[in-house]
């Protein structure tokens, strides 16, 4: 199981993701063994850190196709940037929908010039406070 959270430290947000894995007897660390659990999409104006939970195929199909709408996207501020991430989580669940039995997916999206952060679960998303 995979662990994601964020706090607040200054004012700014600050995402966290657990490391270990256990295999038989020993501790080998996820994130070079594996995958990182925290990906940087960056683009134009706008940098984000997503830090994600659930099964990778999963996870990656949703982050592919996130980066690819935000490149062909025209987002001009959070709002719109907001707009296509919720579109894009939609799009992807359906999608998901098709190929596995559990499509879900959680996510921690933090766009760091912002010091934007939303929570994703499954369609649903929002601002933690």
């Amino acid at each position: 199981m995979t662990l994601i959270w964020a706090k607040q430290f200054n004012k700014k947000w600050t995402l966290f993701t657990d490391d270990c894995v256990t295999m038989g007897q020993s501790q080998v660390s996820a994130a070079k063994q594996y995958r990182p659990k925290l990906r940087e999409i960056s683009w134009k104006n706008y940098d984000l850190v997503i830090a994600s939970c659930w099964g990778t195929r999963e996870v990656d199909l949703m982050l592919n196709l996130l980066q690819a709408k935000l490149e062909i996207g025209k987002v001009k501020d959070t709002i719109d940037l907001e707009y296509v991430i919720q579109t894009t989580l939609v799009e992807g669940r359906k999608t998901l929908k098709e190929l596995t039995n559990d499509p879900s997916i959680w996510l921690l999206i933090l766009e760091t010039k912002t010091n934007t952060l939303w929570h994703t679960d499954d369609y649903s998303m929002f601002a933690p406070q």
